[in-house]
């Protein structure tokens, strides 16, 4: 049997991504050429930029939310510390993941 610290790294590394690509994949409307560019277009961008990620994090949050389990409602995760390190000429990606959790009920049996 996996312990809940498991599960819940699990989780983190697989949402985690998904959170990336939601955040980077609106492409920002080019402002029209008869129209100057000025702070207020800028604020609207930034503002329907906000909205469209904040409306697939919410979505990736709901099917997240549908994976739980009673497990989970036994601890409460109180630290994340994900670093990572990208080498441009191979191409790869290397990291390590630090989750403090805090036992809510019983105890974990690792």
């Amino acid at each position: 049997m996996r312990s809940p610290l498991f599960a819940l790294l699990v989780l983190f590394l697989t949402v985690l991504p998904a959170v990336v690509l939601a955040v980077d994949t609106t492409p920002v409307a080019p402002y029209p050429p008869e129209t100057p560019y000025t702070h207020r277009y800028q604020t609207q961008q930034h503002r329907f930029l906000e909205s469209e990620t904040k409306s697939r994090l919410m979505a990736i949050n709901e099917e997240v939310d549908q994976g739980r389990t009673a497990n989970m409602e036994l601890y409460d995760v109180v630290f994340y510390d994900l670093v990572m390190d990208l080498n441009p000429s191979s191409e790869i990606l290397t990291g390590s993941t630090t989750v403090v959790a805090e036992v809510l009920e019983g105890s974990l049996n690792l």
